[in-house]
């Protein structure tokens, strides 16, 4: 959605920072949603002891959030596919960079 359709998310993830007081206030109900959404996820896979259970949570959300973030600063669609970027996300995400 980010890479394809989006120039509105796109503008606003690169230009948050620098939104006056107000229009940050409403955007920050939908980000704490989306973060509450990913702590809920990796809850759920530590529980089923898909991922370790000492793996801080925060700093991998924020990591791989991070790095989703950033893709379309880098993402050209001559280099590389949407379908290969989500393929290789959900990768890393699942398996970071050990061999299968």
């Amino acid at each position: 959605m980010l890479l394809e359709i989006s120039d509105y998310t796109t503008a606003a993830i690169r230009s948050v920072g620098q939104f006056p007081e107000d229009m940050h206030l409403r955007l920050r109900s939908g980000q704490v949603r989306y973060g509450k959404l990913w702590q809920a996820l990796f809850e759920e896979a530590k529980d089923r002891g898909e991922i370790p259970a000492d793996l801080d949570g925060y700093a991998a959300r924020l990591l791989i959030i991070g790095a989703l973030n950033w893709a379309p600063e880098w993402w050209n669609d001559r280099q590389v596919s949407v379908d290969e970027v989500v393929a290789t996300a959900r990768r890393l995400t699942l398996h970071g960079l050990a061999l299968e």
